[in-house]
């Protein structure tokens, strides 16, 4: 066998250059975003915040953190939102909090959790989002985490499911 291997093939700068925005349409595009007037509801959403703490999100956990506590001070300011965090980390380990609106509780709720080696619990956030739903309704589960490693056949949907 030889020991000489066949170079990859060469690609111009260009093919490797992302498309960019004009001026002109990230001009328009801020005129429109301040033009926008928040949404003010009479009513509370319910949102479930699910959240995989296991080890492989370490990396990036410090830099989640402070996302998320200016997502919820985002959320303060536009109105009545309850949130609860769900978690897994570990080997089973799978919690929740109440429902809060207080965005300083949600932040101090947040910088409790640390990462723990273990497994993907998806399963276990959506089993507790379908309880929960089951209890009254939950508007919206958002889940920052690793891919979702299963078939999509066996995510709840339908009659009795999230969907």
């Amino acid at each position: 066998m030889s020991d000489k291997k066949t170079p990859a093939p060469h690609r111009a700068k260009a093919d490797l250059a992302a498309p960019r925005s004009t001026s002109g349409a990230i001009d328009a595009f801020v005129r429109h975003a301040r033009a926008v007037a928040p949404v003010h509801g009479t009513g509370t959403g319910r949102l479930i915040l699910a959240l995989d703490a296991t080890m492989s999100r370490q990396p990036t956990w410090d830099l989640a953190c402070k996302l998320q506590a200016e997502m919820f001070d985002a959320v303060g300011k536009a109105g009545a939102l309850n949130v609860q965090l769900v978690y897994f980390r570990g080997f089973g380990e799978s919690r929740a909090s109440r429902f809060v609106r207080d965005t300083d509780a949600l932040k101090t709720l947040m910088t409790k959790i640390d990462c723990r080696g273990g497994h993907t619990q998806i399963g276990k956030v959506l089993a507790h989002a379908l309880k929960e739903t089951a209890r009254e309704k939950i508007n919206a589960l958002v889940y920052i985490g690793d891919a979702w490693r299963r078939a999509w056949t066996s995510f709840p949907t339908g009659p009795g499911g999230l969907a």
